[in-house]
């Protein structure tokens, strides 16, 4: 196993090809023409790990490390994920590699690591459990809700408040409500205008202008950003199940009344929009809602995107900001774990009410 470099870039976006998320509908990841790029806003750091045979890459896994803060301190964390396997290559190589890097983490000094596994994914499930009784104590974080929303009819805004696209001249106010949101949620990042502005910095067709800003009585009350990511990740449609081709006439019956984006065939890519940085002032969920759903209405008239994708933790107040929305979801479990003593993993229970910080936009 070793360190990935550009000269694997076409292997790694093929390797992506042949390694395709499967479900109603089964679709792979195109990172053209830069593999690297999504990696590299993953974190403060990455290194992607691959595996070769003759020369020919047969996995692949992305190590990313990043601040965060968790139970009352700040810890420098180790995520780890990306699994990719060549279909040919698939039984216990990708334990194996799991295994050498986590211990890696753990021998470089890391105290906290941090995982996302689809629901349903039981064999990561199992790598993760392995791990467990080997090289660190993990805990369920609970689950995290993705949810993609349907920008196809026209939504009712909350009365009251006034939607704007960001300038520079609200930064500080953004990294106020977003610090403010997030300091009690479990492995937030830590918000400050140099670290905000260093992510718009190095975030591909991410600016201030991807904010929108909700007021109230001339006060911002919420924020919220929104990420078109085509010019560095797709999702590409691989097969579209019965289920899935159901659905997809029944679209096709709504499209006289509701604003129906291009419905996709086998091959197409699914446009979506990432919600990033949702945030707001002393709860104010309806300015959070007016944030949106003025977004979908104005997505609406574009009939681009399919989706908007948005995630949250399962206890997070800021989901009923969307309860009202057309939209479908999925879970997915969060894993955190410790390497040494310096760390006390958060009981499980405790997530029942505290939610846990999620972008599901860089995952």
């Amino acid at each position: 196993m070793r360190i990935a470099t550009i000269k694997d870039n076409e292997q790694l976006i093929d390797l992506c090809k042949l390694a395709p998320m499967e479900g109603v509908v089964t679709a792979y990841v195109d990172q053209s023409p830069d593999f690297f790029a999504m990696p590299s806003i993953q974190g403060e750091s990455f290194r992607v790990w691959v595996e070769e045979y003759e020369s020919r890459i047969t996995a692949c896994v992305v190590e990313t490390h990043k601040t965060i803060n968790y139970d009352g301190k700040t810890y420098k964390a180790f995520y780890f994920g990306d699994l990719k396997v060549r279909p040919e290559n698939r039984g216990t190589l990708g334990l194996r590699i799991s295994s050498q890097i986590v211990k890696k983490a753990k021998d470089q000094g890391f105290a906290i690591g941090e995982c996302f596994v689809i629901d349903g994914n039981d064999k990561m499930m199992k790598v993760i459990e392995y791990l467990g009784t080997k090289i660190y104590t993990h805990v369920l974080s609970g689950k995290a809700d993705i949810y993609q929303i349907m920008p196809y009819k026209t939504y009712s805004i909350p009365k009251g408040y006034s939607v704007r696209t960001a300038k520079e001249s609200d930064i500080d106010e953004i990294c106020r409500i977003l610090e403010t949101q997030y300091r009690n949620y479990t492995a937030s990042p830590v918000f400050t205008k140099n670290t905000l502005l260093e992510i718009i910095y190095k975030t591909p067709g991410f600016t201030i202008e991807n904010f929108r800003v909700a007021e109230k009585n001339g006060k911002i009350v919420a924020v919220a950003s929104f990420w078109d990511q085509n010019a560095i990740r797709r999702t590409i449609i691989k097969k579209i199940s019965k289920k899935a081709k159901m659905f997809l006439k029944f679209l096709k019956i709504l499209n006289p009344f509701f604003s129906i984006p291009h419905i996709p065939k086998e091959g197409d890519s699914l446009k979506y929009v990432y919600l990033r940085f949702p945030a707001t002032f002393d709860n104010d969920i309806k300015g959070l809602e007016a944030i949106i759903t003025t977004e979908c209405n104005r997505l609406r008239k574009l009939k681009k995107y399919h989706f908007v994708w948005a995630g949250f933790h399962e206890a997070d107040i800021l989901s009923q900001s969307i309860k009202k929305m057309w939209k479908m979801s999925m879970k997915v479990n969060i894993i955190h774990f410790k390497f040494n003593d310096e760390v006390k993993l958060i009981d499980p229970e405790t997530h029942k009410t505290k939610p846990v910080y999620v972008d599901f936009s860089i995952v």
